[in-house]
């Protein structure tokens, strides 16, 4: 065959408490990045305070790659930063195969 199915990896699910209880649970991809944040780092990267869908999905990127970052390092000032989630207590990582 000429085309080949890709090789699907284990998807990691993130998992973000707060006090209340889970505030998140689902795919990286999938966090709620905090509007100001958005428009913040598309003025910075861009010069655009009202960023398209190409800035904002460039943004995005940019974001979760910095943040995929601090998961690997275990450190979580960003992820409270970045993530439109008030006081986040616990970050956990489930992995799903």
């Amino acid at each position: 065959m000429l085309f080949r199915k890709k090789q699907s990896k284990s998807k990691n699910i993130i998992v973000v408490k707060t006090k209340v209880g889970i505030a998140f649970e689902g795919e990286m991809k999938n966090l709620p990045l905090a509007e100001d944040i958005i428009i913040q780092k598309s003025i910075h990267f861009f010069d655009d305070p009202a960023p398209c869908h190409i800035h904002r999905s460039a943004v995005r990127v940019r974001l979760m790659a910095e943040l995929e970052e601090d998961l690997g390092k275990q450190v979580w000032d960003r992820w409270q930063e970045y993530l439109d989630i008030e006081e986040i207590e616990i970050i956990e990582i489930l992995s799903q195969d």
